[in-house]
C-alpha cells in the first residue's frame, strides 16, 4: 500500500510540474508579446521555486529537449508495422484506412476484405518490409513497401500518422508506372503486364486476373471466373515467383514468353513451366492467354 501511495504522489508531482512549465511559457508569451520562449527565462523563473517541488524539478530532465530525426525509411516501417497490427487485431479500423476509390474497386464490402485477411493471416503475421520507396507529391507523401512475398503496401501520408492504404499497385495505377510503361519497348511492356498478372494471382484477385484474359481464350477454356480460379489454384503456388526463360519476337503483335514459376514462400521445391502469349492494347491495357495443360 505504501508503494502505491508513493507512485501516486510521483504522478501528481509530474502533472504539477508539466502544468507549471506550461503556465510559465504562457506568461512569457503574454508578457513579451512574442511567439517563442527562451529556455533560459523558464529556468530563471523555476529558480524561484523552493522546497521539495524545486528538488523534483531539478531531478527531472524537463529543462532539456532532445530532438529525434525520423527518416523516411523509419516512417515507412512505422506505417507498415502499424497497419500490420491493425490487420491482425483491429480489422474494422484497417478496412476504414483503405483509400476510398481503391476500397470500392478491390474490397467493395467489409466481408470481402475480412475473407482476404483471414485467408492470409499467417503470411501477414510473418510479413516484413524488404523494399521501400518514397515519392513526394504536392498534397501527400507516398511510401511503398514490398514484403518478402511480393505483397505491396502503399501508404499515402497527409500528416504524421494520418494515412490511407492500398494493397496493390495495379487497381489504381500511379504516375510512376505510367511513366515507366511509356518509356520501355514492347517486349518490356509485355513483361510489366505479366508481372502485373502474377501480382493479381498472388493477391488472390481472380476477378482482375480473369478480366485481362483474351475473350476467345476464356470461352474455349474458362467460360466462368470460378473455373479459372479453380484451375489457377490447382496449377500454381500461393505466392508465385516468375523467372523469364525465353522470348519470341512478336508475330501479329503477339509476344510469347516461356516462364519458370517457383514457390516464393519456399514451401515447395518444385517448379512449373508456364507459356504466355501477350497482346498490347491502347495505353497500359493488354489481353493475354496461356498454355493450358
Amino acid at each position: 500500500m505504501k508503494n502505491q501511495n508513493i507512485k501516486f504522489l510521483i504522478i501528481v508531482i509530474i502533472i504539477i510540474i508539466t502544468v507549471l512549465i506550461a503556465l510559465i511559457c504562457f506568461l512569457h508569451i503574454q508578457r513579451n508579446n512574442q511567439n517563442t520562449v527562451d529556455i533560459n527565462d523558464i529556468e530563471n523563473d523555476i529558480s524561484y521555486i523552493q522546497g521539495p517541488l524545486k528538488q523534483e524539478i531539478e531531478n527531472l530532465e524537463y529543462n532539456s529537449i532532445e530532438y529525434v530525426h525520423v527518416t523516411n525509411q523509419q516512417m515507412a516501417e512505422k506505417y507498415f508495422t502499424n497497419y500490420k497490427q491493425l490487420m491482425i487485431n483491429n480489422l474494422e479500423q484497417a478496412y476504414k484506412l483503405l483509400e476510398k476509390e481503391y476500397q470500392t474497386k478491390r474490397f467493395s464490402t467489409y466481408e470481402i476484405y475480412n475473407e482476404y485477411i483471414q485467408n492470409n493471416i499467417s503470411y501477414i503475421k510473418q510479413a516484413v518490409p524488404e523494399n521501400i520507396s518514397i515519392r513526394d507529391y504536392d498534397d501527400y507523401k507516398e511510401y511503398t513497401c514490398k514484403d518478402q512475398y511480393g505483397n505491396i503496401y502503399i501508404f499515402k501520408e497527409t500528416a504524421v500518422m494520418e494515412y490511407t492504404v492500398q494493397l496493390d499497385d495495379y487497381i489504381l495505377e500511379n504516375e510512376v508506372f505510367g511513366e515507366k510503361y511509356a518509356e520501355v519497348n514492347g517486349r518490356d511492356k509485355a513483361i510489366l503486364n505479366i508481372n502485373k498478372f502474377f501480382e493479381m494471382l498472388n493477391m488472390q484477385d481472380y476477378a482482375s486476373a480473369y478480366g485481362v484474359l483474351d475473350e476467345s481464350f476464356k470461352q474455349n477454356y474458362f467460360p466462368t471466373q470460378q473455373q479459372f480460379e479453380e484451375y489457377m489454384k490447382g496449377k500454381l503456388f500461393r505466392y508465385n515467383h516468375v523467372t523469364y526463360n525465353s522470348y519470341s519476337e512478336p508475330v501479329a503483335d503477339l509476344y510469347s514468353f516461356n516462364l519458370t514459376i517457383s514457390d516464393k514462400a519456399k514451401q515447395v521445391q518444385e517448379t512449373i513451366d508456364f507459356n504466355i502469349i501477350m497482346q498490347l492494347q491502347e495505353g497500359t491495357d493488354f489481353v493475354m492467354s496461356f498454355e493450358v495443360s
